[in-house]
């Protein structure tokens, strides 16, 4: 019995000083695609409702892939709507292998999770709104194969850790 309680006890004391943290996770979902194939004209759509006030937000992403990816990298055209008209976009490249071939991520078989953030700065949200992120790839590859999933983490952020 005692040796239990210290394996317990322990488990106890991490799990409180992590739900003391200034972060919080209001959302978190992946898209799945079929057959492990991302067919290029397919756009993958995370919504999120902000129902008003100041709310800072990290965004994170997580790429899950096999190991039959063909390339080391992935250019991702990105998109944020509100309320249906185009905040933002860009294109970023992300780099899922180092130049020796070793993937980038964690994971051990066949599948690797690579999790990288969306912006290096938070996400400032002050307007009641509906918000949409689009995500394609861009990719010479119809369909691109070797994509499992793409998932979309929101972290709340607290005021005094905000980056405008």
């Amino acid at each position: 019995m005692a040796r239990m309680a210290k394996p317990i006890g322990l488990v106890l004391l991490l799990v409180s000083m992590v739900s003391c943290g200034r972060e919080q996770i209001v959302q978190s979902s992946f898209i799945d695609l079929p057959g492990h194939r991302w067919p290029a004209d397919s756009v993958l759509r995370f919504d999120h409702v902000h129902e008003g006030g100041t709310e800072h937000l990290q965004l994170v992403m997580d790429l899950r892939h096999d190991i039959f990816y063909p390339y080391s990298n992935l250019y991702l055209f990105r998109s944020i709507e509100q309320d249906g008209e185009i905040a933002f976009q860009d294109t970023v490249e992300v780099r899922i292998a180092d130049p020796y071939g070793n993937w980038n991520g964690t994971g051990s078989g066949k599948i690797r999770t690579l999790e990288f953030p969306f912006r290096k700065q938070t996400l400032k949200l002050t307007q009641e709104a509906e918000y949409s992120f689009l995500f394609r790839h861009g990719m010479r590859d119809d369909p691109l194969k070797g994509v499992r999933s793409l998932g979309l983490t929101f972290i709340r952020i607290n005021d005094t850790e905000k980056e405008d």
